[in-house]
């Protein structure tokens, strides 16, 4: 199997060259070793030491090949499953579900799933505007880049009360218009910190 990208493709195909010459060289020492009458045991150990010199390199493409078509045999795998779900998987159920709602750390979006023991939920999981999906998003920027969470720091907590309000104000009405957009599909519980709320 040969890369798909330009530059691979040229690496691969001038390591196939070489190795393909390799491979040329080490049958051509073999057959010449063959026909020497003096001297044929230095001639087959020299076949020899070309041969373990350049079988391993010569290996290098197959083992190349392989190890695209693993990649790209899990890829397809993988792309299949992803294929398979429907992209609003989270809300298609028949019953509605329960999306938690808070802010965490490393998170784009402060989304939960109630039932599947803290797996977070990406906007992209849920049939939501694009505008609330964005609001959801800068909602989590604005909560990190104005609130220090360590305990012991002397600067923890919020930069400024008007921040902090802004950021309880924001949160209801995410947590409105998400009931709204997703009504029959999915519950939002508010498990913001109560400080939050």
């Amino acid at each position: 199997m040969i890369p798909e990208s330009k530059g691979a493709k040229i690496a691969y195909i001038a390591v196939a060259s070489v190795s393909t010459l390799l491979v040329g060289f080490c049958i051509f020492v073999w057959l010449w070793a063959g026909t020497i009458e003096d001297g044929w045991i230095n001639a087959y150990a020299a076949a020899v030491v070309v041969s373990v010199v350049c079988v391993p390199i010569a290996l290098v493409p197959l083992g190349w090949s392989l190890g695209l078509s693993f990649v790209r045999a899990a890829e397809k795998r993988k792309s299949q499953r992803n294929q398979t779900k429907p992209r609003a998987e989270l809300c298609s159920m028949n019953s509605p579900i329960e999306i938690r709602f808070f802010p965490d750390w490393g998170r784009k979006e402060p989304l939960w799933s109630h039932d599947t023991d803290d797996i977070a939920v990406g906007t992209s999981d849920l049939p939501i505007s694009a505008d609330l999906a964005d609001d959801l998003h800068a909602y989590m920027e604005f909560w990190s880049s104005h609130f220090n969470p360590v305990v012991d720091y002397p600067d923890s907590g919020w930069d400024c009360e008007d921040n902090h309000q802004w950021f309880i104000d924001e949160g209801n009405r995410l947590i409105r218009e998400l009931s709204s957009e997703l009504e029959g599909r999915a519950t939002i519980s508010d498990e913001r910190d109560p400080d939050d709320r």
